[in-house]
C-alpha cells in the first residue's frame, strides 16, 4: 500500500491520497519531483477539474493544499483567482464535501528539465479538452 504504482496509475480518494502521503515517504518523493498536469473528479456529480502542478515541490506541493483545505487559496493566474468554481464549492459544501467526493489522479506528468512555460501551455490543451 506503501509503494509508489507510478505516476500513469494514481487514481485515488481523498482520503487515501492524504493517508500515502502521510505515511510513505516514497510516495512523498515520488510527488515532489515531477511536473504533472492532474486531475480532480467529483464522484457524486461528474465535474471535473484539470489542474497543474510544478515548482519546487510538485504535485506533492499543490496537493498538499488541497488536502487541508479543499482548494489552493493562493493560487493566481494572469491576476485572477483560476478556479472559481472549487472554491464556490469547498465554501458552500465544506471540506468534509470535498473529503467524501473528490477523485485525484495524474494526466501527464514532466520531468524538472521542462520548461515552465511548456508546462502551463500544457495545461490549456488538458483544460480546452475537458471543458
Amino acid at each position: 500500500d506503501k509503494a509508489f504504482p507510478g505516476y500513469k496509475n494514481i487514481s485515488v480518494s481523498y482520503y487515501d491520497l492524504k493517508r500515502k502521503i502521510e505515511t510513505s515517504e516514497e510516495w512523498r518523493t515520488a510527488l515532489k519531483s515531477r511536473k504533472d498536469v492532474y486531475l480532480i473528479s467529483d464522484r457524486n456529480t461528474g465535474k471535473q477539474y484539470v489542474g497543474s502542478a510544478y515548482g519546487k515541490d510538485g504535485i506533492f506541493g499543490r496537493w498538499v493544499v488541497y488536502l487541508t483545505s479543499g482548494y489552493d487559496k493562493n493560487e493566481n493566474e494572469n491576476g485572477k483567482y483560476p478556479n472559481k468554481k472549487l472554491k464556490e464549492l469547498v465554501e458552500e459544501k465544506g471540506l468534509r464535501y470535498i473529503q467524501e467526493n473528490f477523485q485525484y489522479s495524474i494526466l501527464e506528468t514532466f520531468t524538472d528539465d521542462v520548461s515552465d512555460e511548456y508546462h502551463r501551455k500544457r495545461i490549456i490543451l488538458e483544460r480546452s479538452f475537458i471543458n
